[in-house]
C-alpha cells in the first residue's frame, strides 16, 4: 500500500512538472509576410535625367490644306481620308474645258505674233536697204523699225498669256505637296469649287512638333539638339524622346520663361496629332544608382528606405538622395543602399514595420526597375 502511494506521488510530481514546461515553452514566431512582386523593387544602376518640364499638345510638323485655284465641276477624285500618299500623288482634277479652250487661243495668238514679227522684221530689211540707197525716207526707216519693237512687244505679251493659259490648265490637275496622310477630303465628284475651296488637307506624321515653355534659368543649358523626354497620354508604359529644335531669343516679360519648339520623330506613326503630352528637357543627366522613388519615405529628416536583410527581416537604414528623375519616377541613391539590395516599395511601407520576417515574391529576386529611354529613338548627331 505504502508502494503504490509513492507511485502516484511521482507521477503526479511528474505531471506538475511537465505542465510548468509547457507554460514556460515561447509562443511559436509569426508566419512570414508574403510580398507581392509590386510591392518591392532592387536598387540597381540605371541612367538618370533631370531638367525642367514641359507639357502640351502634339502637332504634326506639316500640315497642308490644298484649295483650288481655278473654279469648275470636280472631275475625278482619286484619293481618299486615311490614304497615305507619296509626294506629288495626282489626287482632285478639276473640268479643264475652259482653260483647254483658253490655252488653245493663247497658243494660236502666240504663233500669229511671231508671223506678224517676221513679216516686219522683212519690212525693216527692205527699208533699210532702200533708205542706204537713197530710195527711202529715214522717217520711213524709223516706222519699219518701230513695226519691229511693236511686234515683238505683242509676241511677249502673247506669251505671257501661253504661260498663264499652261498655268492655269495644270491647276486643274491637284497633286499631294509632300507625303503623308490624307486627314480630309471635303470634295466628291461632281462639286461645283470656286477658287480657294478646301479640296483635301494632308499631314505628315513622321514628326510632331510641340511647343512648349521653360524657366528663364535654364536658358544657359538650352539649345538647338539639346534631348526631351515624353510620355504621352494613351501610351503610358513607353517613354518617347525628342529634341529641342528652335529657341526663343525673347523672353516673355509676363511668365519669365523662353519659348521653345520640340521636334518629335514619329516613325511608324504610333503618336498621333493632339494628344497630350508631358516631358522633361534634359539639362542634367548620369549614371548612378537608383530605385523607384516609392521605396524612399520623406516623411522624417533624413530620408529611410525598409531594406530586405539577408535573413529575410525588414530593416530601416537612412540614405542620402541625388539626382531626381521625376520622368521615370526614379531617384539616385548616393549612400545607404548597395546595388542588388531589396527595398519595400509603395503601400507595403506602411504594413511592413521594421524587424518583420518577409517572403519576397516565388519568381526570386525582382528585376531592377527598367530604364524605358533604351527604347527610344537615339539622339541625333
Amino acid at each position: 500500500m505504502g508502494r503504490q502511494r509513492g507511485i502516484w506521488a511521482v507521477l503526479a510530481a511528474l505531471t506538475v512538472a511537465t505542465s510548468c514546461r509547457r507554460e514556460a515553452a515561447p509562443p511559436p514566431p509569426p508566419p512570414p509576410v508574403t510580398l507581392a512582386p509590386e510591392d518591392v523593387a532592387t536598387a540597381a544602376p540605371c541612367q538618370l535625367e533631370a531638367g525642367p518640364s514641359i507639357s502640351g499638345t502634339l502637332q504634326p510638323r506639316r500640315v497642308a490644306t490644298v484649295r483650288a485655284e481655278v473654279p469648275g465641276a470636280v472631275r475625278e477624285v482619286l484619293v481618299e481620308r486615311g490614304q497615305s500618299v507619296p509626294e506629288g500623288t495626282l489626287a482632285v482634277v478639276i473640268d479643264d474645258t475652259a482653260q483647254r479652250d483658253a490655252l488653245l487661243a493663247a497658243r494660236s495668238a502666240v504663233r500669229s505674233a511671231q508671223n506678224t514679227l517676221e513679216v516686219a522684221l522683212q519690212e525693216e530689211v527692205r527699208s533699210r536697204k532702200l533708205a542706204e540707197a537713197g530710195g527711202l525716207a529715214q522717217r520711213d526707216l524709223e516706222r519699219a523699225e518701230a513695226a519691229v519693237h511693236l511686234q515683238r512687244a505683242q509676241l511677249a505679251d502673247a506669251q505671257a498669256r501661253l504661260a498663264v493659259a499652261s498655268l492655269q490648265m495644270d491647276r486643274t490637275r491637284v497633286r499631294v505637296p509632300f507625303g503623308g496622310v490624307l486627314s480630309e477630303r471635303p470634295v466628291g465628284q461632281g462639286d461645283i469649287v470656286q477658287v480657294g475651296a478646301a479640296l483635301f488637307t494632308v499631314v505628315d506624321p513622321s514628326t510632331l512638333r510641340l511647343e512648349a515653355q521653360v524657366p528663364v534659368e535654364n536658358l544657359a543649358r538650352l539649345s538647338a539638339g539639346t534631348p526631351v523626354d515624353f510620355l504621352v497620354a494613351g501610351l503610358p508604359e513607353r517613354t518617347f524622346r525628342g529634341e529641342v529644335e528652335y529657341v526663343q531669343p525673347t523672353v516673355d516679360p509676363a511668365t519669365g520663361q523662353v519659348r521653345i519648339d520640340v521636334a518629335l520623330p514619329n516613325p511608324g506613326g504610333p503618336l498621333l496629332g493632339g494628344l497630350a503630352a508631358r516631358g522633361r528637357v534634359v539639362t542634367e543627366a548620369r549614371r548612378g544608382l537608383c530605385a523607384p522613388l516609392s521605396v524612399v519615405d520623406f516623411a522624417s529628416a533624413q530620408p529611410t528606405v525598409l531594406r530586405v536583410r539577408q535573413d529575410g527581416t525588414v530593416e530601416r537604414v537612412p540614405v542620402r538622395l541625388g539626382l531626381r528623375d521625376e520622368l521615370s519616377q526614379s531617384v539616385e541613391i548616393a549612400s545607404g543602399a548597395a546595388a542588388g539590395e531589396v527595398l519595400v516599395r509603395g503601400s507595403a511601407r506602411a504594413s511592413v514595420a521594421p524587424g518583420t520576417h518577409v517572403q519576397l515574391p516565388p519568381a526570386g529576386t525582382p528585376a531592377p526597375p527598367q530604364d524605358n529611354r533604351a527604347r527610344t529613338p537615339p539622339r541625333r548627331p
